[in-house]
């Protein structure tokens, strides 16, 4: 197939890879059995079983795979079909491997110790976050403890721990977890380029993402990377190819377009990072994949024209689905961040070394309209009915009665996120099962 005619198919049929992760036990004694296996999929409560068959093994693959079962189960209202394969364990390269989230030693013994692991294969539907979620719940009903997932696109280890806690709650994980981002660089470190490009939306229907010799504003660019990757996985906001879409604003709107890599690799010298040098199928660079450039009078130009703008941290624009989903699991696991306020915020003056500092973003109506505005509040007070007070950190745009650092109470229907910034590292509603 001519690589033109993938583009099309990805945007006009909808194609896309399949999502391959595998789970493996905390206990090294646990047996893939087949009845048990169908078993807890039939007793799970969030998703149904339709249909548990075996399946027959190629001849050659009979030395790695055990067992294999072919599954479909409803998801609210939607099927899906699974491939489900027992492995005997072998030796990986871990280094290929990003964490997704902080693995305990006791997960990373747990995960050696295993003689058999379970991998599972699957179509997403046009929900990427609900098919991704269903697939983490398929594997943990067989597997309830599990040490480690390898999820294979994004090429990312996932803690057994978060998977087990993710798995049990009914709001789905991050969009960030669908993929994931490299950063390569080459030069010393005042002379950097940087080639930033996205691995795992291939299995969203989606072209993935890349931005081409960035030397000034590396880390705000991949912060805008992941903000257009995330907004790809809804489908209403997916962009055509030249299409011209707004990530932010800062007075003006933040604009930026894709092409693909065919046509953009022509505008670099073709040995830098990313150039047509490195675009062949041996270095996994020549799939579908989207050059992101700023848009400025309807011409496409370096993104770096925003490196001052984006150093200068203007606001982003996040979907409402993912405000939403963001906004019900910090109201979700709060009780957590309560909790740990309580504990920790009276020692907070007492060693700054050992500080812990807790931020909850609030949406606070605007002046104008029916929008809200999320703005960051350094708490320093939680009642007993859970209403809020904090400092304010950062200056508003459209609600003019509010300045930083203004002191103010709000109930806990305003809260669309939190952070805790603890003496060694962060804690966010994704990772707050480091302290549960």
């Amino acid at each position: 197939m001519e690589q033109d005619d993938l583009y099309e198919l990805i945007e006009n049929e909808g194609i896309r890879l399949t999502s391959e992760m595998a789970i493996y036990p905390s206990d090294e004694n646990f047996v893939f059995e087949e009845n048990a296996m169908k078993s807890a999929l039939a007793n799970r409560k969030d998703f149904k079983l339709v249909k548990f068959e075996r399946a027959e093994i190629d001849e050659e693959d009979r030395e790695f795979i055990l067992q294999k079962y072919q599954v479909e189960v409803e998801y609210q209202e939607v099927d899906f079909h699974l491939d489900l394969m027992v492995f005997v364990n072998y030796d990986r390269d871990l280094d290929e491997f990003q964490l997704g989230n902080r693995i305990s030693n006791e997960e990373r013994e747990a995960y050696l110790r295993q003689n058999y692991f379970l991998e599972t294969s699957q179509y997403f539907s046009d929900d990427y976050l609900d098919s991704y979620h269903l697939q983490l719940k398929v594997m943990q009903a067989i597997v309830e403890k599990p040490s480690v997932v390898f999820d294979y696109m994004p090429m990312r280890i996932l803690s057994g721990k978060w998977v087990e806690i993710t798995s049990k709650s009914h709001i789905p994980p991050a969009p960030s977890y669908l993929y994931v981002i490299h950063s390569v660089y080459e030069g010393e470190d005042d002379n950097r380029s940087y080639w930033l490009h996205t691995h795992g939306l291939h299995r969203c229907n989606a072209v993935e993402l890349e931005f081409l010799n960035i030397k000034n504003g590396a880390q705000q660019f991949f912060d805008v990377l992941n903000i257009v990757a995330t907004s790809f996985l809804t489908s209403d906001s997916k962009k055509s190819e030249n299409e011209v879409f707004d990530v932010g604003y800062d007075g003006l709107g933040l604009s930026f377009c894709w092409q693909r890599w065919e046509k953009s690799v022509m505008q670099f010298p073709p040995n830098i990072l990313g150039g047509l040098n490195e675009r062949n199928p041996q270095e996994e660079n020549y799939g579908p994949s989207g050059v992101l450039f700023a848009v400025q009078e309807d011409e496409m130009v370096s993104p770096e024209i925003y490196a001052k703008t984006l150093a200068d941290n203007p606001l982003y624009f996040i979907s409402d689905a993912e405000t939403e989903r963001m906004a019900a699991l910090a109201y979700d696991r709060f009780q957590s961040f309560k909790r740990i306020f309580k504990e920790k915020y009276n020692f907070m003056n007492e060693d700054e070394e050992d500080a812990w500092s807790f931020l909850v973003k609030l949406g606070i109506e605007v002046d104008e309209g029916e929008g809200r505005e999320h703005l960051w509040f350094e708490v320093t007070h939680i009642d007993e009915l859970d209403n809020i007070t904090g400092i304010l950190l950062n200056q508003p745009y459209w609600i003019e009665a509010l300045k930083k650092d203004d002191v103010k109470t709000y109930s806990l229907d305003f809260l669309t996120d939190w952070v805790i910034y603890g003496s060694e590292t962060n804690y966010t509603p994704d990772t707050i099962y480091e302290l549960i």
